[in-house]
């Protein structure tokens, strides 16, 4: 029982660090300032106001970044569901 739970933690420990991958991977993608926020705002888990104090940006400019990169992220994994739901022929 043991083992079989270990192999079951380890394949969804893969799946997870493969997501996170794809995720890093479109981010690398944004606008430099979409990009920028949303690394510090959620892998960096900064306040918008060291983020604010960083960037020297409004607070009301850097969440219409956060909302384009998510915008923007939101449609790269549309896109790439769409691919690989789509039926062959």
């Amino acid at each position: 029982m043991n083992t079989e739970a270990i192999l079951q933690i380890k394949q969804e420990l893969l799946n997870l660090e493969s997501e996170i991958d794809r995720i890093e991977y479109y981010v690398s993608l944004l606008e430099s300032g979409q990009k920028e926020v949303i690394t510090l705002y959620y892998f960096e888990r900064k306040s918008w106001t060291e983020i604010k104090e960083q960037l020297h940006v409004s607070q009301r400019a850097l969440i219409k970044r956060r909302d384009d990169g998510i915008g923007e992220l939101v449609k790269s994994f549309g896109f790439i569901k769409g691919v690989k739901n789509r039926k062959p022929g």
